[in-house]
């Protein structure tokens, strides 16, 4: 779905001065009743893909003119790669650590001769502990990487740890709209993504007794699947998402747009419908005790795109959906135990 295929939403919000994409697009959200995750995750190139915002849906859903939000928003300018730049980098590199080498030897050499650290210092224009280093190894030691925690993350990472520790199989695009739905905050999915993978990797090297049980993210996904409540939220939520999307597929078809586009959106709209028509009669009363049947019939006679639908829309409702996507396909109809 590109910029001029979606339309402006009915509130419109004006940038703020020294105000970021990420924030503009929250108050857009938050002004016109939407989640600030959903909202950010149609602006992206294809859709739900996380990635950077798109100059030209911003201002079609805002209603504003592209140049207009560039003057607003500088970070919305897709940045240039200068062709070639990696390689001169990797050359500059290469030439740095063999003028370190060189100098190492001609201090070495001049140590040999019998001048001072003091000489060789000024001899070579360097530190006394760079001469020091130089007299222990001929082989210069490598550059201290620094680590440093995004500063974007500060005052998050006791939500992240709270949310890992409630449902150690959370995916990170769960944690990311968490974050911008319950706690107002705009941090970007990879800076969320690198400090997941962090934690979980130091929770897997810490060392475990012997009687103590595998958690559930040493085993990959949980044992069990979530309570019902949780799923019929989830399904209540699903279905939420599907009719705004379908009104976005089906509002968005002009007259004067190729007729392959618009069946290609009407054909996703038709099997979203399809998907979530059979939803709305588990949720009555007195099937919603069976609504795990249904989820698995559905996702059993789904086709891959159906699927993939799915799975993405319940990843983004940081919903554990393992219990269901594991399953293999399947025709036959889910058992009804009630009338």
């Amino acid at each position: 779905m590109t910029g001029d295929q979606l339309l402006p939403l009915p509130r419109q919000v004006r940038p703020s001065a020294a105000e970021t994409a990420e924030r503009y697009v929250h108050r857009l959200a938050e002004a016109n009743h939407l989640r600030p995750s959903y909202l950010r995750l149609l602006l992206t190139t294809p859709p739900n893909s996380l990635g950077p915002i798109q100059l030209d849906k911003l201002a079609a859903l805002a209603g504003r003119d592209p140049a207009n939000l560039v003057r607003a928003l500088p970070e919305l300018v897709p940045r240039t790669r200068t062709p070639g730049r990696s390689r001169e980098n990797e050359a500059r590199k290469t030439l740095n650590e063999q003028r370190k080498r060189e100098r190492f030897a001609a201090i070495r050499y001049d140590a040999r001769l019998g001048m001072s650290i003091r000489a060789l210092a000024t001899k070579h224009h360097v530190g006394r502990r760079t001469v020091g280093k130089a007299l222990q190894s001929e082989i210069p030691p490598p550059r201290k990487k620094i680590e440093r925690q995004p500063t974007v993350l500060l005052g998050l990472r006791e939500h992240i740890d709270a949310m890992l520790e409630a449902n150690p199989a959370i995916t990170a695009a769960a944690i990311w709209q968490r974050l911008h739905d319950e706690h107002d905050a705009t941090p970007s999915y990879p800076a969320v993504r690198t400090y997941i993978t962090t934690r979980r990797t130091a929770r897997l090297q810490r060392p475990r007794l012997v009687d103590e049980p595998p958690t559930a993210l040493a085993i990959g996904r949980p044992t069990n699947a979530p309570p019902a409540a949780a799923t019929e939220e989830a399904t209540v939520r699903l279905l939420h998402l599907a009719f705004l999307e379908i009104r976005l597929l089906t509002a968005s078809i002009h007259n004067d747009q190729l007729i392959g586009a618009a069946d290609q959106r009407r054909k996703h709209a038709n099997e979203i419908a399809d998907i979530c028509h059979d939803l709305i009669s588990w949720l009555a009363p007195h099937r919603r005790d069976d609504l795990a049947d249904g989820l698995r019939h559905q996702w059993r006679t789904a086709n891959t795109r159906q699927r993939r639908w799915l799975q993405t829309r319940l990843e983004q409702l940081g919903y554990d959906h393992h219990w269901l996507t594991d399953l293999p396909p399947d025709t036959s109809p889910p058992a009804r135990n009630r009338p």
